[in-house]
């Protein structure tokens, strides 16, 4: 689901928590797979297997985080 603008944080943390969830799931009940064996051509990325795509999403997830961290610090950000 694509965020919104004006939507509650509570709903993107329950959002952000049930994508979590499944992603942890998917792994998990796949866990015998080989994921650097599972190969993925994208025009941008290229070939990429599963277990790169996972770091790219974790490291994109871990960005946003400090993006919304640094907003909050910030004197700016209502209180």
């Amino acid at each position: 689901r694509l965020p919104r603008a004006g939507r509650p944080a509570a709903a993107l943390k329950t959002d952000l928590a049930e994508s979590i969830g499944k992603t942890r799931a998917l792994i998990e009940s796949n866990a015998a797979l080989d994921f650097d064996q599972l190969v993925s051509e994208h025009p941008v990325t290229g070939r990429t297997n599963v277990a790169q795509i996972l770091t790219i999403l974790a490291r994109h997830e871990r960005r946003h985080q400090g993006q919304m961290e640094r907003v909050r610090e910030d004197a700016r950000f209502p209180r």
